[in-house]
């Protein structure tokens, strides 16, 4: 269903060209003759869904994305994985800590960050890294985020780890700069 809103314009008083006497009661609106818009819709019936999907693919132009969000995510993957293995001292897996979360997040954000920026294709965005680390106690999580971004140009990748003890979630947004 399309919806059709096309302005029109109404002028108030007597028409061009008409005296107007004494008697005659004007208001304001009719002696200044103030433009009042009203806004007219009309409603069209539905098109069938294949031409709809015709349209949509004609008039959405495609953007090859300045960079590979798959190669990003391997990276974030990668750097995680290092970061747990440091910050255990045998090669056992990473025990959830509350003392060692701030730094384990700041470590896993700094890194994503600067190896980030090494890449010659990012010279130009701007690098955002969110990293927390939540620990389970019989419960889920839910992570909401939001914010503006280009389309064409700016882009997110996330990465969320699932252990027995605890949850890590990173996201890194890439933000064009003009």
């Amino acid at each position: 269903m399309s919806i059709d809103i096309r302005r029109k314009s109404v002028f108030f008083g007597k028409g061009r060209g008409q005296k107007q006497t004494v008697g005659d009661t004007v208001n304001l609106a009719a002696r200044l003759k103030i433009k009042k818009k009203q806004w007219k819709v009309s409603v069209q019936p539905e098109e069938k869904e294949e031409d709809d999907e015709e349209n949509l693919k004609k008039d959405v132009s495609y953007q090859k994305p300045f960079f590979d969000s798959e190669k990003i995510y391997q990276l974030i993957s990668e750097i995680v994985e290092k970061s747990l293995k440091k910050g255990s001292e045998d090669d056992d897996s990473y025990v959830y800590s509350e003392s060692e979360n701030a730094n384990l997040c700041q470590r896993i954000s700094k890194d994503v960050r600067d190896t980030l920026k090494t890449w010659r294709q990012l010279m130009r965005f701007r690098i955002v890294a969110l990293t927390s680390v939540i620990e389970k106690k019989h419960q889920g999580i839910q992570y909401k985020m939001k914010y503006l971004v280009d389309p064409k140009t700016d882009n997110y990748v996330k990465y969320y780890l699932d252990n027995p003890n605890f949850f890590i979630v990173v996201c890194v947004v890439l933000i064009y700069q003009d």
